[in-house]
């Protein structure tokens, strides 16, 4: 009876693995055929257009997102979407309260053509060199605000993650985190005047020196304020061996490969593994047994920021691992660390651990992830809940909403005195 019952458990996960498996490779072909459709509606080089909260001192040109500043500041799709969301939506509502009018546009609009003078353009890459371009002889103050570490850095980590896979287990992989116009991108970095980074020193050293007088670490992220996030000491209990690998899409690259690996040799400690991986059917294959016939790994897919089993999930685990290859911070773990997960971390999270918070991964290997993971889980019980409540102090007061913000007008304060011939005209 006790073998029928296991195998009917084995057959019932082998089917759900394959289904899983067949409907993210059909939605991954979904989305190739719609991105190659000749159909789909051409671009509208339209942009959305704010007004300042006073009289205006001229004009400027964001490219990030604009559908979300178009959302009321109590919107909860702020607090629900992806972080890039409310980011944007601050930035533009900095600009407005400073004076300034704001016509917003996609960060990747490269269609869009400038109809009237911008005093600045504050852009995330390339895009902005390109925009600026085509405003003539007076060009505006180009402001970036930088989310990643160096493209070139970051593309070629991707691929020496990718290359080591194929090593290990003779796996092809298709890159998922490459970031497009490096050369475009270093030219804007070129013309910028001075350019914000949303990560630590170690990130902004992946620009190189040449860049760094330019380049400001805002070192935080975007993490609602502490009253969203929840945490107590012994919400949970710490003597459990419970792991989770909480990250967005680039399974590689964000480390999912090796975490992975080491958990299918620790059958005493218990792998949560949240994220969408629908757009990685060639990841999924590779990894059908880890994540579906491994008992102590549990793929969760994707789960809702507010949803009840999301809450569980957290509140269940007690170390969060994260072994990305190229961040500028993860904002996924510094919810983690909000919300009392001790980190275990690469350096190349972007995240600086506070001094005997977390541990470091030094080897971005299965052995690597094993060594780190093992020491995390022969802490002392005492040991974890004073961690867990350091953890949680510092990513709430790091990683603040408020923080951030107060670092940006900070920033635009500064630098866009002077700007455009409109502010010069009301100083004359």
């Amino acid at each position: 009876m006790v073998m029928r019952q296991v195998h009917r458990g084995s057959l019932r996960a082998i089917l759900r693995s394959l289904w899983i498996i067949a409907l993210a490779a059909k939605n991954a072909r979904s989305r190739r055929l719609r991105g190659l459709d000749p159909q789909r509606e051409p671009p509208t080089n339209l942009s959305v257009s704010l007004s300042a909260r006073q009289e205006a001192c001229g004009r400027i040109l964001l490219c990030y997102l604009k559908e979300p500043v178009q959302w009321s500041g109590d919107d909860e799709r702020l607090n629900a979407g992806h972080p890039n969301e409310w980011d944007s939506w601050t930035i533009a509502d900095i600009l407005l309260e400073l004076g300034w009018d704001v016509d917003v546009i996609d960060w990747d609009d490269w269609d869009f053509l400038p109809t009237r003078s911008y005093d600045a353009v504050v852009a995330l890459d390339a895009n902005g060199a390109r925009l600026t371009s085509l405003m003539g002889p007076n060009m505006p103050t180009l402001l970036l605000h930088l989310t990643t570490a160096a493209p070139d850095f970051n593309n070629a980590a991707e691929k020496s993650r990718l290359d080591a896979l194929a090593k290990r287990r003779g796996a092809t992989i298709r890159p998922m985190r490459q970031l497009a116009h490096v050369d475009g991108s270093e030219a804007a970095l070129a013309a910028a005047q001075a350019c914000t980074l949303t990560g630590n020193e170690w990130a902004a050293s992946t620009y190189g020196s040449q860049l760094r007088s330019k380049i400001h670490p805002i070192g935080v992220t975007t993490v609602p304020d502490a009253s969203t996030v929840q945490f107590t000491t012994r919400e949970n209990d710490r003597r459990k061996n419970d792991f989770l690998w909480y990250c967005g899409g680039g399974a590689v690259h964000k480390g999912l490969d090796i975490t992975l690996e080491a958990f299918s040799s620790l059958n005493a400690l218990t792998l949560n593994v949240l994220g969408d991986l629908e757009s990685e059917p060639d990841f999924l294959w590779e990894y059908r047994r880890e994540l579906f016939l491994t008992r102590n790994i549990h793929y969760h897919g994707y789960l809702t920021t507010h949803s009840d089993e999301r809450r569980r999930v957290f509140a269940e685990s007690s170390f969060v691992v994260a072994p990305s290859c190229s961040e500028a911070t993860s904002t996924a773990v510094a919810v983690c660390m909000a919300s009392g997960l001790i980190p275990i971390v690469t350096p190349e999270t972007g995240i600086s651990l506070p001094q005997g918070v977390g541990i470091v991964i030094n080897e971005p290997t299965p052995s690597g992830v094993v060594d780190a993971v093992t020491e995390a889980a022969a802490m002392p019980v005492d040991q974890r809940d004073a961690m867990a409540a350091a953890a949680a102090k510092f990513g709430r007061e790091s990683f603040s909403r408020s923080k951030y913000r107060a670092e940006l007008t900070k920033f635009f304060s500064a630098e866009l005195v002077g700007a455009g011939k409109r502010t010069e005209q009301r100083s004359s």
